[in-house]
């Protein structure tokens, strides 16, 4: 388990922006291209993670590699302008493949503090890219898309809850509840 969430976080922190001198010249004009290649990469990584996960029968690493994968696929859309009307869907998502871990046998799940405590590292890890770079561009980005960007952190983050449940008691499907985008905050009075 440690060592896949040391391969997950490696391979996530070679999409996290490098820091770089920042001058007139090397800020980009759009900020909102570099946060969604950075999700997309998240979710890229993330399933790339869930399948090596699978592959070494752990169930914490392919259940929430899965999720984060869904999470940050959806949150991409949203912020990609591909999800209207101001919020970021629930979705169910089949994780029924990470059951076959249990199925064979491979061990059994973590329980209580432990499952939170196996979690927290890969959710945070899928997510510091993006959130650095929003934290990082904030005041360049126009409010609508920084809301967009806010609300598809909280949405990816937000799935937590429901990735313990499901390794708790694995039904082979995850809830990630949906999240309002405050758009009324960019409203012009």
């Amino acid at each position: 388990m440690r060592k896949f969430a040391l391969l997950l976080s490696t391979l996530t922190l070679m999409g996290c922006p490098k820091r770089v001198p920042i001058d007139s010249t090397t800020r980009p004009a759009d900020p909102l291209p570099l946060i969604i290649a950075s999700l997309e990469s998240g979710a890229e990584l993330s399933y790339l993670g869930a399948e090596l996960a699978r592959d070494k029968q752990d169930l914490v690493g392919c259940i929430t590699s899965h999720s984060l994968a869904a999470a940050l696929t959806t949150a991409s859309e949203g912020v990609r302008g591909n999800i209207g009307g101001g919020r970021l869907p629930s979705v169910d998502y089949d994780i029924s493949d990470c059951l076959s871990i249990l199925l064979n046998g491979e061990g059994d799940p973590p329980q209580g503090a432990e499952v939170p405590a196996a979690v927290q590292p890969l959710v945070d890890t899928a997510l510091i890219g993006a959130s650095m770079l929003i934290q990082s561009y904030s005041a360049q980005m126009k409010c609508e898309d920084l809301a967009w960007a806010t609300a598809g952190i909280a949405y990816a983050r937000g799935a937590t809850p429901a990735i313990i449940a499901e390794i708790e008691a694995p039904d082979g499907t995850i809830t990630i509840g949906g999240v309002d985008v405050d758009l009324e905050s960019c409203e012009e009075d």
